[in-house]
Order: C-alpha cells, then sequence, then structure tokens
C-alpha cells in the first residue's frame, strides 16, 4: 500500500482512496491530519506499525459511515474494534506522525 514510511493513503466514506504525502516532505503535521479527517483526531494502531488517523468526534459530528475503513480496521487492527468508523480517515506508518 505504501511506497516508503512518509506516505498515506486516505480512504473516504464514498468507497475510494488516494495517496497522499506530507506538506514537508517528512512527517504530517497536527493542521494536515485535522484537514484529512475533519476535525480533532485519535490515532488507532494497526498491524505492521502503522496508524489509522480518525475524527475522534465523528460520531457527535454526524459523520458518515466508513465501510472501507472500518473493514480494514477489522482486518488489521491490533485490538478488536467494536465501533464503526465514521468520516475519512489517513493511514499512515508511525514514521509519518509527528
Amino acid at each position: 500500500m505504501y511506497k516508503n514510511k512518509t506516505e498515506g493513503v486516505i480512504l473516504t466514506t464514498d468507497m475510494s482512496s488516494r495517496e497522499t504525502r506530507p506538506q514537508n516532505g517528512t512527517d504530517f503535521q497536527c493542521h494536515e491530519l485535522q484537514k484529512i479527517v475533519g476535525g480533532h483526531f485519535e490515532l488507532v494502531r494497526l498491524m505492521g506499525g502503522h496508524y489509522m488517523v480518525v475524527n475522534e468526534d465523528g460520531h457527535s459530528l454526524g459523520l458518515p459511515y466508513n465501510l472501507f475503513a472500518t473493514q480494514y480496521l477489522r482486518q488489521f487492527g491490533m485490538e478488536h474494534q467494536g465501533e464503526p468508523i465514521l468520516g475519512d480517515v489517513l493511514i499512515c506508518h508511525k514514521d509519518a506522525i509527528r
């Protein structure tokens, strides 16, 4: 999915995905993560040293269900995740977040 540790993939609620890179070329900054997920974010650990960056207020904001991200989390999440994922998410290596 990734060519290197500084790239990420955005999974959208319309079941599309697109590659992205940090603006500075090395790591995603807080404002970039907030823009991708549409607000305050939280990190969800995935296998292989990756994270899924999700909107932490997705339920209260009424964000749409993200089937693609929910299925991805159920397959590659470090722990059982019972909550559905809402809104667009970013998946990237832990080294791409500072």
